[in-house]
C-alpha cells in the first residue's frame, strides 16, 4: 500500500511539473493551459515565403492544408523558451491578412444528469410538442443536407437505422472519439428530419483527461469542409473559447449560405460568452425544460438568439436515462431551420434568423432577454409563406440583446418583423451580437 501510494504521489508530482512548464512556455495562467493546446499556434494568410521566415526562427509546421475557401491554414509549433503571446505577435507581425491563433479545445455542451425522470413514451419525449414540430414531417422543399460536427456516431444504433449518413474521416486522424454525444445529437436530428441527408465529422479525439474534445484547427477544417459539400445547415453542439481561425472559418461558410447553429453553453449565468456560438453569424440555443424553465447550468449573455428543449432528453441509448444540455437544445433550431431553407432554397442565413426569431414563444422578460434570447422556437408554418421575412430590411441571423446590427432597410423591429421587443431594447452594434 506504501509502495503504491508513493507511486500515485509520483505521477501527480510529474502531472504537476508539466504543467507548470506547459504554463511557463505559454505565458498565460496554469487555468488558460486547460483550453488549448500547450506551445502551438494556429494561422491563416501565411505565404510559403513566410512559413519560411518562421522556420528561420525556430518554428514548426506540424500540418498545412489549402481550404476551399482558398485559404491556407497552418499548425505552428512554437520555439521553446519563447511565451505564446509573443509567438502569435511574431506570426501577425510578418504581414496583412495574417490571423494567428491558440489552438482552443472545443468540448460538447452536454451534462450526462441522469437522474430519475417521469416515464416518457414516443419521440423525443414531448419535446417536439413544446415547439410545435408538425409529427408528419415537413415535405415543403427538397430533402435538406444538414452538417453535424461532433464526437463519432454509433451507425448500427438503433435510433440511425434507416437514416441517410454519410460520415467524412478527417485526414491523419490519430485516435477517434467515442459515439455517445455524436450518436444522441444524430438521432434528435434523424427523428426531427428523418428524409434528410446528413453529413458527420467526427472532429473530437479523447483527450488526457479521457474526455472528447476538438481543437480549433479541426474545428474550422470541418466547417470548411462541410461548406464545401454544400450542405444547408451545420449543427455544432460543442462550446469554447473565441477562436480567429474558428470565426473566418463561420463567416465564410455564411458568406458561402450555410446557416450555423451552436449550443450556448452550459457554464452558467456568470461564465463568459461561448462561442462559435457567439459569433454574429451564428444562432445560438440555449436549453429550457417541460415547464418553459431555463436549465439550471446553461450559459447566459447578450449573444442568446433562440431557446429549445434541453433538459430530460433522451438519447440514443434511453436507458441510460435522460441527459441535459444547450447540445441537446441545439438540434431543435438546426432541424427548424434545414425546413425553412429546403422550402425556400434561397433563403438566407440572415432571414432564416429572423423568421425563427419573429415567431419564436417569448419567455421570461417580455421581449429580447438575455436569458431565453427571442423565446422558444416554433416551428408551426415552416412551410407556409417561406418568404414572410425575406427583405433585406429583416433582423440579421445575430440579433440578440437588443442590439441589432445596423439595418439597411426598416429601422424599428416592427418594420423589420420582430414584434416581441421594443425599439428602446435596440442598440445597433456592426458585426456583434
Amino acid at each position: 500500500m506504501k509502495a503504491a501510494n508513493e507511486k500515485a504521489r509520483a505521477r501527480n508530482a510529474q502531472r504537476q511539473q508539466a504543467r507548470a512548464e506547459a504554463t511557463r512556455l505559454s505565458g498565460l495562467p496554469a487555468s488558460d493551459t486547460r483550453q488549448h493546446q500547450a506551445r502551438e499556434l494556429v494561422a491563416s494568410g501565411l505565404s510559403d515565403t513566410q512559413v519560411a521566415a518562421l522556420r528561420r526562427r525556430g518554428f514548426t509546421i506540424q500540418e498545412s492544408e489549402q481550404l476551399s475557401s482558398g485559404k491556407r491554414v497552418v499548425r505552428l509549433g512554437v520555439p521553446r523558451g519563447l511565451a505564446l503571446e509573443k509567438a502569435r505577435q511574431q506570426v501577425d507581425a510578418l504581414g496583412t491578412g495574417i490571423s494567428a491563433d491558440l489552438n482552443h479545445y472545443y468540448r460538447p455542451a452536454l451534462h450526462a444528469e441522469h437522474d430519475a425522470a417521469k416515464p416518457c413514451s414516443g419521440a423525443l419525449c414531448g419535446a417536439a410538442d413544446m415547439v410545435g414540430w408538425d409529427k408528419a414531417g415537413y415535405s415543403c422543399g427538397p430533402s435538406p443536407r444538414v452538417g453535424i460536427i461532433d464526437t463519432a456516431l454509433d451507425l448500427d444504433a438503433k435510433d440511425l437505422a434507416g437514416r441517410r449518413i454519410e460520415v467524412l474521416q478527417p485526414a491523419g486522424q490519430k485516435r477517434g472519439s467515442s459515439p455517445g454525444h455524436g450518436t444522441t445529437i444524430a438521432s434528435l436530428l434523424g427523428t426531427l428530419l428523418p428524409d434528410a441527408r446528413f453529413i458527420a465529422i467526427d472532429g473530437f479525439t479523447a483527450g488526457e483527461d479521457g474526455q472528447d474534445r476538438t481543437d480549433a484547427l479541426s474545428l474550422a477544417k470541418a466547417i470548411d469542409r462541410l461548406t464545401s459539400h454544400g450542405v444547408d445547415v451545420i449543427n455544432l453542439s460543442l462550446s469554447g473559447p473565441p477562436n480567429r481561425l474558428v470565426q473566418e472559418a463561420v463567416t465564410s461558410a455564411v458568406e458561402r449560405g450555410v446557416i450555423i447553429v451552436a449550443a450556448a453553453g452550459n457554464d452558467g449565468a456568470k461564465a463568459p460568452p461561448s462561442y462559435p456560438a457567439a459569433y454574429a453569424d451564428v444562432l445560438a440555443v440555449t436549453a429550457v425544460d417541460a415547464e418553459k424553465n431555463l436549465y439550471r447550468r446553461a450559459s447566459t449573455g447578450d449573444y442568446i438568439d433562440l431557446a429549445a428543449p434541453g433538459v430530460g432528453i433522451f438519447g440514443e441509448s434511453k436507458a441510460e436515462g435522460p441527459s441535459q444540455g444547450t447540445s441537446l437544445a441545439t438540434p431543435f433550431v438546426a432541424a427548424a431551420a434545414a425546413v425553412l431553407k429546403a422550402s425556400n432554397p434561397g433563403t438566407t442565413p440572415r432571414n432564416a434568423g429572423a423568421r425563427l426569431k419573429a415567431g419564436a414563444f417569448d419567455l421570461g422578460p417580455v421581449g429580447y432577454d438575455e436569458f431565453y434570447g427571442w423565446g422558444l422556437v416554433q416551428t408551426a408554418g415552416l412551410c407556409a409563406d417561406p418568404g414572410l421575412i425575406a427583405s433585406q430590411g429583416a433582423p440579421s441571423s445575430s440579433a440578440s440583446a437588443g442590439k441589432l446590427p445596423a439595418l439597411e432597410g426598416p429601422t424599428t423591429l416592427e418594420q423589420a418583423g420582430v414584434a416581441s421587443a421594443t425599439a428602446a431594447e435596440v442598440s445597433p452594434a456592426a458585426g456583434q451580437k
